[in-house]
């Protein structure tokens, strides 16, 4: 089964490629943060630079702090039910 949300970042990816926004350098900064079930395994892309264990409460707080660390300029988030740990997730 495919990941909509997954196919989703990866299509967006490659369109904002397509409108040559970016330089050659600039290129490879388009990072990923995922949110993953650990217990499966995921075979990410080299964009992927932090993996969420949607389990674990202080990950979206580490992923929070690498992000505020960063030189990130845009953040897209997306959402599908179920997709965040927890009860409400």
């Amino acid at each position: 089964m495919e990941c909509g949300v997954g196919i989703f970042t990866y299509d967006l990816i490659c369109a904002l490629l397509e409108l040559e926004l970016f330089n050659n350098s600039e290129k490879d900064k388009i990072q990923v943060v995922a949110v993953s079930n650990k217990e499966e395994y995921y075979s990410y892309d080299e964009r992927v630079v932090f993996d969420i264990n949607k389990q674990n409460f202080k990950d979206y707080h580490k992923a929070a702090d690498f992000l505020n660390k960063s030189e990130t300029e845009v953040i897209c988030v997306q959402h599908e039910y179920g997709i965040f740990g927890g009860k409400d997730g």
